[in-house]
């Protein structure tokens, strides 16, 4: 039985994180941009300072 089953059999509801916070999709995505700007924004300053 995968994970997900097994929760699912003991009651828990299993899905997304966008679900949980009712996240529309426009919202979901912005999130996603700003994560992936966060993330390239890092990596440059790391590579700047070595």
């Amino acid at each position: 039985m995968d994970k997900k089953k097994n929760l699912e059999s003991k009651g828990y509801k299993v899905g997304s994180v966008d679900e949980f916070l009712g996240l529309s999709k426009e919202e979901s995505e912005y999130i996603e941009l700003k994560m992936a700007l966060s993330q390239a924004l890092a990596t440059l300053l790391s590579i700047q300072t070595h």
